[in-house]
């Protein structure tokens, strides 16, 4: 009896044991088993960041440094499918009239890899919001190529927020503005307030 009894134990905690291995192989092989910090991103077919701890720095010319940095990585599930999606911001400080840039990413897990389905590069500074199931940025914006305008000093703030339709993010909304965040800082703080 006592033998049954220790056969029966021993089973069970096994048994337990397996379906802990299980659920933890099952949290491995979602987005969030992507190192994302020491990845390589895709810009464009020919231009990538190639990351190493969160951060490359680059000597441009003598004393003059780039310096590409991942400042923001949340995990989000924007269809409701049970799947999350990374969410990355890469901030690029350059030398020159428009020293910030920001580039923001959004993958899913396909495959058993990272699968880049929203890619967009802003200049200015960061402004990226989550807000329920969209994304929402906003950033400096140009009037059209007819008009010349300093390109130190443009003419917009734009606001724009992406839904996820399959598996591809589209806009639906889209609002500029006429200012520019460092002429009207107060109407700028506002826009980035997530709401």
């Amino acid at each position: 009896m006592h033998y049954r009894k220790t056969v029966l134990f021993l089973l069970g905690t096994l048994l337990a044991l397996s379906n802990v291995r299980s659920i933890v192989a099952q949290t491995k092989d979602g987005i969030r088993s992507v190192d994302f910090y020491n990845f390589t991103y895709e810009l464009d077919p020919h231009n990538k960041i190639v990351l190493r701890k969160g951060i490359i720095t680059r000597e441009s010319l003598p004393h003059l440094f780039s310096e590409n940095r991942l400042i923001l990585l949340r995990y989000v599930d924007f269809n409701g499918d049970g799947s999350e999606e990374a969410v990355i911001a890469i901030r690029d400080l350059e030398p020159g009239s428009m020293p910030i840039s920001m580039d923001y990413f959004v993958y899913d897990f396909y495959k058993r890899s990272a699968r880049q389905i929203f890619h967009e590069s802003q200049e200015g500074p960061k402004g990226l919001c989550i807000r329920g199931h969209s994304l929402v940025i906003t950033a400096a914006s140009w009037a059209d190529d007819r008009v010349p305008v300093p390109h130190c000093c443009p003419e917009y703030t734009e606001r724009k927020i992406y839904q996820l339709r399959g598996s591809t993010f589209v806009v639906t909304s889209r609002r500029r503005w006429k200012n520019y965040p460092f002429q009207h800082s107060a109407v700028y703080k506002q826009l980035l307030r997530c709401r």
